[in-house]
């Protein structure tokens, strides 16, 4: 959907653009910001936000540009944000710790996650007290949901 969104947009920018032309742009301009949105997946409302944090991980030297946002939602509406980008927020060893955080998480099978939701769905709104966890799966310096009490209220932990 980027891509096409991409296509049309130049099309209209660059009347008679050659498609070969339109790739080149998109591999140089638009690729990299797809970086952490195709190792995460799709987390929709947040997919533009991680798509901007991705093109600051791959350009670490970006400065003094214009980024465009596009965010698609169901229906009609989507948003499209032009934004100034006068320096790179990120320092290098925050990067590394983007980087470090992608490169330990945990592959399950699509058996185990299904499992992992399927179980998650039957105590829905009913389960109350500590929650069973395979500690293995949380990385480091991560919130994770540990309890519900007899009120309700959700108790997280960091491991």
């Amino acid at each position: 959907m980027v891509q096409k969104a991409f296509d049309a947009l130049m099309k209209v920018a660059i009347p008679g653009i050659k498609a070969e032309e339109i790739n080149q742009k998109f591999n140089s301009q638009v690729d990299p910001t797809l970086y952490l949105n195709r190792r995460y997946g799709n987390i929709y409302t947040g997919s533009v936000y991680l798509a901007l944090l991705g093109l600051l991980v791959q350009k670490p030297d970006i400065k003094n540009k214009k980024a465009l946002l596009f965010s698609y939602g169901s229906g009609l509406c989507s948003s499209f944000l032009q934004l100034q980008i006068n320096q790179n927020i990120l320092s290098p060893a925050q990067i590394q710790r983007i980087e470090k955080m992608m490169n330990e998480r945990v592959q399950v099978t699509a058996a185990e996650f299904t499992r992992i939701l399927l179980e998650k769905e039957k105590k829905y709104g009913i389960f109350k007290g500590v929650i069973p966890l395979n500690q293995n799966i949380i990385g480091d310096n991560v919130y994770y949901l540990s309890e519900i009490d007899s009120k309700w209220r959700r108790i997280y932990k960091l491991n």
